[in-house]
């Protein structure tokens, strides 16, 4: 008999484990299973943000490069209304002079606004210790020039002292700057273009550097300007 009790609760006790663990395990599973679904939801989520802002982005790409396109497109509309090419500001530098070896051609525009580009030029030469620098600045027809007011009176707030020069049709400065054996002319010319000539490596010659501000024909660049 008290065998048989031992035996009936040593059974019960085991069949309760049981039950508990499987209560347990059921616990458990649904948990896992929600947690899951709700990763995979997220994870979809962030994928479709992700694609937005980056579509949102080549969108914004492209405007700012449609604009960029329509911006170039007004400045070569305007400036070929309204300036000289730069193969053409180009052909009124001489492209040798003996002793000095021409460097590499400088170009290129400024918008100064939407109705008015400036067109520069310049040619460079190299000699022993020395070196010959011109540039042409084409303002464009009808197109303000900056600081005009100072071609017409020798600025006085330079290193060096400055001094008035009239051409045919165009007027302007020179100054040296003996120490450092440089010398600098600059003209304005039909209230459009800006020339300048610029010298390094020479001793003071007055003469010497309205020669070279003469190898530029100002007289047929201000016609040419006006065809």
């Amino acid at each position: 008999m008290t065998g048989n009790y031992y035996l009936v609760l040593f059974l019960f006790f085991i069949s309760t484990g049981l039950f508990t663990v499987s209560c347990t395990q059921d616990k458990i599973e649904p948990v896992k299973s929600e947690k899951n679904a709700d990763t995979v939801v997220k994870s979809n989520h962030d994928s479709n943000n992700i694609d937005s802002v980056r579509e949102a982005k080549e969108d914004e790409y492209l405007k700012n490069l449609e604009i960029k396109e329509k911006k170039k497109s007004a400045v070569v509309a305007v400036s070929k209304q309204k300036n000289l090419t730069k193969e053409v500001l180009l052909g009124f530098i001489p492209e040798q002079f003996d002793g000095f070896e021409q460097l590499p051609p400088m170009t290129g525009k400024m918008i100064e606004n939407d109705s008015a580009v400036t067109v520069y030029v310049r040619r460079q030469f190299k000699g022993k210790n020395r070196t010959l620098l011109f540039d042409i600045f084409d303002y464009g027809r009808g197109n303000p020039v900056t600081n005009a007011q100072m071609y017409e009176m020798a600025p006085t707030d330079l290193d060096a002292p400055a001094y008035p020069v009239e051409l045919p049709g165009a007027k302007g400065y020179f100054y040296w700057l003996e120490q450092k054996v440089y010398g600098h002319i600059e003209v304005i010319a039909d209230k459009r273009f800006i020339v300048k000539v610029r010298l390094n490596g020479f001793n003071r010659d007055d003469k010497l550097l309205k020669e070279y501000l003469n190898k530029i024909n100002i007289k047929s660049l201000i016609k040419t300007g006006k065809n």
